[in-house]
């Protein structure tokens, strides 16, 4: 407060004035976000006379600084401030003060965020193996998905696709050419081969293998694949044949032997050897079988002695067809050859016998 005298004759009269001074920061405000290494005004608004020169600070929390944005500066409501790349990303918040201490003010609590950085990114999303299940020599497509992450637009640029596998497995590169891509969009690359070896193969996907881009982050720019393949389908030939049962002595009957395709791919013909005791063998020839199909072969001998009668028949007799398993093709039998009227059958009834349970 202020003071006058003033002389009057015969009195004397004192006058106090006081004068209202403020602060008001007006940027930043409580929505501002400001991106370190970029430049702002920090304004603000006075009220009232004070010092002509003010001082400039940059605080986190309550009251803990963290550095002096300027000791000195010219009390005209404005200061251009490049925000450094010293400060960590955080809330914070301006106090201005004059230089005697007198007037000072807050800011509203704001943003100081990382930089956005105006590039482009390509990154490897995922990668996609299809069909399911993989077998061996069958077309197998690989779909790349890449994407550009960043706020720029990505030139064509060259990737790669590396396959290595199980033992015995010559490594592969392929390599793909990736389209130009704007901020956000995707490319979903496709390649297509077959591989010779079953088991647990590995792809290694590269992209910008030249550095052709500059990026926002490298990183990213390669991810790996690991997925089986299974063996190739193959056929897996079964017999089976009549077991048990009675035929009367001196009679004509026939007896059975059948041949089953239990496997995942068609057989290619073969032959099938029907053996009978005392009847000797006889070969069939058995033709290309489709995964579950069957086909049933009869012979119809003389049955001139009583007894039992042993039959075999075995599949692929000649081993012309690679199968799944090789150790199910043989499967043995009998049947039991009576006189009637003289004695009884204890063969019970004829039943069915295979070289596999399935």
């Amino acid at each position: 407060m202020k003071k006058w005298t003033i002389f009057f004759i015969g009195f004397i009269l004192t006058i106090g004035l006081s004068f209202s001074q403020s602060i008001i920061i007006t940027k930043p405000d409580q929505n501002s976000d400001w991106e370190i290494g970029q430049s702002y005004f920090i304004t603000w608004t006075k009220t009232g006379p004070m010092e002509d020169t003010v001082r400039i600070d940059l605080y986190k929390g309550l009251n803990t600084f963290v550095t002096a944005i300027s000791p000195s500066t010219p009390n005209d409501g404005s200061f251009h401030w490049q925000v450094p790349q010293s400060i960590t990303p955080n809330s914070y918040h301006i106090r201005i003060r004059t230089l005697n201490g007198r007037v000072s003010a807050v800011s509203a609590v704001f943003k100081i965020s990382a930089p956005v950085i105006n590039r482009p990114d390509l990154m490897v999303v995922d990668a996609f193996v299809k069909p399911k299940p993989r077998r061996v020599n069958e077309t197998i497509t690989f779909s790349t998905k890449v994407q550009n992450i960043g706020n720029r637009k990505a030139a064509p640029c060259k990737g790669e696709v590396k396959i290595t596998g199980p033992q015995g497995f010559q490594t592969r590169t392929y390599h793909i050419l990736i389209p130009e891509l704007d901020p956000n969009e995707w490319s979903l690359l496709p390649e297509f081969y077959k591989l010779p070896l079953p088991g647990v193969y590995k792809n290694t996907i590269t992209v910008d293998i030249n550095d052709d881009i500059y990026e926002t982050y490298e990183h990213n720019n390669e991810k790996v694949k690991l997925y089986t393949v299974d063996p190739a389908p193959l056929p897996d030939l079964i017999a089976c044949i009549r077991n048990g049962g009675c035929i009367e002595l001196n009679t004509t009957k026939k007896v059975w032997a059948s041949v089953r395709n239990i496997g995942d791919a068609p057989s290619s013909p073969c032959k099938l050897r029907f053996y009978i005791k005392e009847n000797d063998v006889k070969i069939f020839d058995v033709p290309s079988l489709g995964p579950g199909k069957n086909k049933v072969f009869y012979r119809e001998p003389i049955w001139h002695t009583k007894g039992s009668k042993s039959m075999k028949a075995i599949v692929d007799y000649y081993g012309v067809v690679d199968e799944k398993k090789e150790n199910n093709n043989s499967v043995e039998g009998y049947i039991m050859v009576f006189i009637p009227m003289l004695e009884g059958c204890t063969a019970g009834i004829a039943g069915k016998k295979c070289s596999d349970s399935k």
